[in-house]
């Protein structure tokens, strides 16, 4: 949107940037006449000219249009808890069809994987998949995780603080501790989870 703010404004904003000592007065003289934002006037002082082209004015116009469906398709799907629900069902779905046999199994046999935390409601679709045989487990990560090989499975946990550090300090582990609660006659328990990183 502050592109397109720009090339509304365009020779006005050309004429500012001119006068202006310094990008730094450049900036903020944007800040005050157009009120962008800081991150919108760094850009626009950095926009190379032949982006001033019809052509290149044209695909900031699209991306613009192509920004603004995408916002109103999540606004929508934040809106309604049924749009929501379909989304959800739809990618577990996905999920499902991309990982929904053997090889996960077998993946988590071989990697040594102690625990299978997830951010949303289930670790696997229900049913994960038909079952061709005359007996199978309608849930087969859970039967293989918790009951052949002992990992814990923790579902609606908040990961988004944890992946944001680590992603920003270059890390991809940590220690983490999750003592359940001793629960008798229970089948889950709310976790007390710390991350040492």
């Amino acid at each position: 949107m502050g592109f397109q703010k720009a090339l509304d404004n365009l020779d006005a904003v050309i004429q500012l940037i001119r006068a202006a000592a310094n990008p730094r007065e450049a900036r903020e003289g944007l800040i005050a006449r157009f009120e962008f934002t800081e991150k919108q006037a760094q850009a626009i002082i950095e926009l190379q000219l032949q982006r001033l082209t019809g052509m290149e004015q044209q695909k900031i116009i699209d991306e613009l249009a192509e920004i603004q469906v995408r916002i109103a398709g999540y606004l929508e799907i934040l809106g309604s808890e049924k749009v929501l629900k379909d989304l959800m069902v739809k990618e577990l779905k996905e999920v499902q069809k991309d990982y929904g046999d053997e090889r996960i199994l077998n993946w988590i046999t071989k990697t040594g994987t102690v625990a299978l935390i997830s951010d949303n409601r289930a670790v696997e679709a229900s049913p994960s998949r038909p079952c061709t045989e005359d007996h199978c487990a309608s849930l087969p990560l859970h039967a293989h995780c918790l009951f052949k090989l002992g990992v814990y499975l923790g579902e609606i946990w908040l990961l988004s603080d944890l992946a944001d550090w680590l992603r920003a300090n270059g890390r991809s582990r940590f220690l983490l501790t999750a003592p359940p609660l001793r629960l008798p006659g229970a089948v889950g328990s709310p976790a007390n989870a710390v991350a040492t990183v």
